[in-house]
């Protein structure tokens, strides 16, 4: 940038580590006002929400096609039985009666247990497939993708 001469403003908040007396050569520094409300902070005006929106998306991308097997919705909601539909809206009190198709509320509460593992057990899974995955060289977890 030197060479082509170009001249850069770089508007920054008083936070701590944004030292004030810095005087680099082509870079200006110009510091919004303290206090200064989010409003008219350009980057808290969408620019990082979109940064990780885009990023999220790119990241999920990048893990579908590293995936060996492509897994999609429709598969995943056909994995869903009819009997974890009905246990599910049991729970949230859709249903008054303790007895559906002979298995009993005890049964049921087991069933709600051994599917909330399964899916927990999926996480652990994402999760491990992700620390051994790399973007940029730094490994990944679930809560990345979040």
């Amino acid at each position: 940038m030197w060479k082509q001469k170009r001249h850069i403003l770089l508007f920054l908040d008083n936070a701590p580590v944004h030292p004030p007396d810095v005087q680099l050569e082509i870079i200006k520094l110009k510091f919004f006002p303290p206090n200064t409300t989010a409003k008219i902070q350009p980057m808290d005006q969408g620019v990082i929400r979109s940064f990780k929106v885009y990023y999220r998306r790119r990241l999920v991308k990048h893990i579908i096609i590293s995936a060996g097997v492509a897994v999609t919705a429709d598969g995943a909601c056909e994995a869903v039985s009819e009997t974890t539909i009905r246990n599910t809206f049991k729970s949230a009190g859709f249903e008054k009666i303790s007895v559906i198709d002979g298995i009993d509320a005890l049964q049921q509460i087991s069933i709600t247990d051994e599917i909330i593992s399964a899916e927990d057990k999926s996480i652990e899974e994402l999760d491990r497939v992700l620390r051994h995955s790399t973007i940029g060289g730094k490994p990944m977890s679930d809560y990345d993708i979040t």
